[in-house]
C-alpha cells in the first residue's frame, strides 16, 4: 500500500512539475512555501490555541495588510492573463 502511495506522490509531483514548466512557473516561490509554510502553520496554531480565538489576527492591521497582499500577488497573473485574452483580439 505504501508504495503505491509513494508511486501516486511520484506522479503527482510530476504532472505539477509538467505544468509549472509549461505555463513557465518558477519553482523557487514553491520550494519557499513549502519550508516557510510549516513554520507559519506551527506559529498560527500556537497564537490560536494560546488565545483561544479567531479574532487575534484581525487587532492589528498587519495581518490584514498582508492577507490583501497575498490575495492581490495570486490574482495579479489570473486577472492580468485574462484581460489580456480579452482585449487582444486573434489575428
Amino acid at each position: 500500500m505504501r508504495e503505491i502511495l509513494g508511486y501516486c506522490g511520484h506522479a503527482g509531483f510530476a504532472v505539477l512539475g509538467y505544468l509549472m514548466k509549461k505555463f513557465e512557473y518558477e519553482p523557487a516561490p514553491l520550494v519557499l512555501a513549502f519550508v516557510l509554510g510549516r513554520m507559519a502553520e506551527e506559529s498560527v496554531s500556537q497564537s490560536l490555541v494560546l488565545s483561544g480565538r479567531l479574532l487575534i489576527f484581525f487587532k492589528t492591521s498587519h495581518f490584514v495588510r498582508a492577507v490583501l497582499l497575498a490575495f492581490i500577488l495570486i490574482a495579479s497573473p489570473l486577472i492580468g492573463g485574462g484581460l489580456k485574452r480579452f482585449f487582444v483580439k486573434p489575428r
